[in-house]
């Protein structure tokens, strides 16, 4: 029997850990410094408290998927697959109704990829031990 480990990348886990450090930085980044950081991506509008909240929603949620990750929760890894797709066809409504800039276009985009990352994962079977079945990788 075969029981080396599976690839990190087809580990459906993996990818909610790294949506996490992603979400939490992002998050950190609005709530301790959104004056130094969005003028970086284009974004000119007045940082006020919604700003802030959104940066500490964002925390919340990194820890929602970091958890989920090492808790190898695939219900909730089944559901950021269809949030992180809405995500990009929300965000691209909004930007061609002319609400919000490209920049949160490319911000979607990636929280997509991880979503496909994480649907082909999920696709793969394995049983709870992160082999496939009969044991081989």
């Amino acid at each position: 029997m075969n029981t080396q480990p599976s690839s990190k990348l087809s580990d459906p886990f993996v990818s909610l850990i790294v949506f996490s450090i992603y979400s939490g930085f992002m998050g950190a980044a609005l709530l301790l410094a959104p004056r130094l950081i969005l003028p970086r991506f284009e974004v000119h509008e007045e940082v006020n408290s919604f700003t802030y909240m959104l940066g500490f929603v964002l925390i919340c949620s990194s820890f929602y998927y970091f958890a989920s990750g090492i808790g190898r929760d695939r219900f909730f890894a089944k559901l950021t697959v269809y949030t992180r797709f809405a995500s990009l066809l929300v965000t691209t409504i909004l930007y061609t109704i002319g609400n919000v800039p490209v920049n949160y276009v490319l911000l979607s985009i990636l929280d997509a990829s991880g979503g496909i990352w994480t649907f082909f994962a999920l696709r793969e079977p394995r049983s709870e031990d992160g082999l496939k079945p009969g044991g081989s990788v």
